[in-house]
């Protein structure tokens, strides 16, 4: 079973990198896999814009169900007519 290293950098809201770590127990012994992940921003007209220029339909949307997104949050669903 994983959980996340409490030690060194962990996610942090609003960077642009937030260093994530995992510990792996296997047995005896523990492997730790380390990760960065990359956060890249984008206007929702202008992805749904660039979207639709290449083939998608796109709708846009602020919530999932009943769960509504934070402030300047959108989700986009995106399909390529066949």
């Amino acid at each position: 079973m994983g959980r996340a290293c409490r030690e060194g950098g962990g996610r942090r809201p609003g960077d642009a990198d937030a260093p994530d770590c995992q510990l792996q127990e296997g047995g005896e012994h523990y492997r730790r896999d380390d990760e960065v992940h990359r956060v890249r921003l984008y206007d929702p007209s202008e992805l749904s814009a660039e979207l639709r220029r290449v083939g998608f339909e796109v709708w846009t949307m602020h919530g999932y169900g009943r769960y509504p997104l934070a402030e300047g949050h959108a989700a986009f669903v995106a399909r390529k007519p066949a």
